[in-house]
């Protein structure tokens, strides 16, 4: 009865041991994968306000002004935001979000993920409003 007990122990011990070391080398894909979902939404709400903006002002903010224009009036008189209701300048992984306007297509809003840099792959690929958008190219700037 002793020997089965102690067999036992040591394989329910292995077993835990084994899980902890499971749970612990997917904590970093899991915290990642977070991180990547909160970048899609914030994206998504910029896009948003980006329509909210455009709808008010007639045109989306250029290059210049940017994503600042949807929490400060860049001096335009139909401007009536913020846009935002809590500013979203940061990616989850502390970048700034890059916003690209060429003033014949709609804006493009880019995080480039956890490493920070253009065109990473896994957990570092870039996250782009192109791939998420509401905005459709038919209805592009005016």
């Amino acid at each position: 009865m002793w020997r089965v007990c102690k067999v036992a122990f040591w394989v329910i011990a292995f077993l835990v041991v084994m899980l902890m070391m499971v749970s612990i080398d997917h904590r970093p894909t899991i915290r990642s994968s977070a991180r990547r979902v909160a970048a899609k939404v914030q994206i998504q709400k910029l896009i948003v306000a980006l329509e909210r903006y455009r709808s008010d002002v007639g045109a989306f903010p250029d290059a210049a002004e940017g994503l600042a224009a949807l929490a400060v009036n860049p001096g335009i008189t139909a401007w009536r935001g913020p846009y935002l209701t809590t500013p979203v300048s940061q990616d989850p992984w502390g970048n700034a979000y890059l916003y690209r306007y060429r003033g014949d297509q709609v804006p493009e809003i880019v995080s480039f993920g956890a490493d920070g840099k253009e065109d990473g792959q896994g957990p570092n690929a870039d996250i782009s409003s192109f791939t998420l958008s509401t905005l459709k190219e038919s209805r592009g700037a005016k």
